[in-house]
């Protein structure tokens, strides 16, 4: 029996579907990284559109990288799962095969960090960039730092947004990954991730772009917005977090709130039924709190409508 190879620190996982164009600069990126320990793992989706030939040609230089095709799609979420249960790392790099490691140190600064007890995983603040690479702007959710688990999943709920970042910001231990990523979403399957990643530990988030995410006509989530099936996903994860026993009242208040604005934006085939959850979170924070409290966010939205409008206008007279 030949002799067990020990297992590398990281595992980059760079499921992709349709992404060929994107792939070579997405492998160089990684293997130009000055962090040795780890392997590649490629698993194309059933694109049919060439991935296997350019990643045998960085496998031919090296041999950390391994490439599997599926002979049928299956979907971003089993493929995310997928490429989960083959890594053999100590910790997960998920991304994208149009997103790029930027710094050269990203993966052994991301490493180094996430060894401080207690933490979850790590992330940082990336660049947004077009089909070209074209840098559109550098996005930062978070103050740089230490957040509690907790915090940080209360925040999100009050902020309505994805704080950790895409998959690429994030560094995260495999060992408590075993859950996988939860089919039932298709657009926010990240998001709802690191809710479960937070349930277990804190978070690290480095305020240095270390990180690209492309961003493309051709996306998924594109045509997911447009179709509303992320506006009903959103509804869906704010209400189950919500419904938890570590949510605070203002994060319930807030996501009560954004549930109520966001109910005329869901598709009309929604077969979202908020009732339940909208009479828990009501009761849970007083119907008079409540109704108060959504008089003053349309009367904010109302005002600040008129104040763009004003100075649009005054803007307008002065040219």
């Amino acid at each position: 029996m030949p002799p067990l190879l020990p297992l590398p620190k990281i595992s980059v996982l760079i499921p992709c579907f349709r992404q060929t164009c994107y792939l070579e600069e997405t492998l160089a990126s990684v293997i130009r990284q000055n962090w040795q320990d780890m392997e590649i793992i490629v698993a194309d989706d059933a694109s049919g559109d060439g991935a296997a030939m350019v990643v045998e040609s960085f496998r031919r230089r090296d041999p950390r990288i391994r490439f599997y095709g599926h002979p049928r799609n299956l979907g971003l979420a089993a493929n995310w799962n997928w490429c989960l249960r083959e890594a053999r790392g100590q910790t997960i790099k998920l991304m994208g095969g149009d997103d790029l490691l930027d710094d050269p140190d990203c993966l052994s600064r991301q490493w180094a960090a996430l060894q401080k007890p207690g933490l979850a995983l790590v992330s940082s603040a990336r660049q947004l960039i077009d089909e070209t690479g074209r840098p559109i702007r550098i996005e930062s959710t978070l103050s740089p730092g230490l957040h509690a688990g907790a915090s940080a999943r209360n925040w999100m709920l009050q902020t309505q947004i994805n704080l950790v970042g895409e998959p690429v910001c994030a560094l995260f231990w495999r060992k408590l990954s075993s859950r996988g990523f939860d089919p039932a979403y298709q657009q926010l399957t990240d998001m709802e991730f690191w809710f479960h990643l937070l349930a277990q530990g804190d978070l690290l988030y480095q305020h240095e772009q270390l990180v690209s995410f492309r961003m493309h006509s051709t996306q998924q989530s594109r045509q997911n917005w447009e179709s509303g099936l992320s506006s009903e996903e959103h509804v869906r994860l704010l209400l189950q977090e919500a419904s938890k026993e570590y949510c605070g009242k203002r994060a319930r208040q807030a996501v009560a709130l954004w549930t109520w604005i966001m109910l005329p934006h869901l598709p009309g085939n929604s077969s979202l039924n908020l009732t339940e959850p909208m009479r828990r979170l009501r009761s849970q924070l007083g119907h008079v709190r409540f109704w108060l409290a959504a008089t003053n966010h349309l009367f904010r939205r109302l005002t600040d409508r008129w104040g763009r409008s004003i100075r649009k206008r005054i803007g307008q007279r002065n040219t």
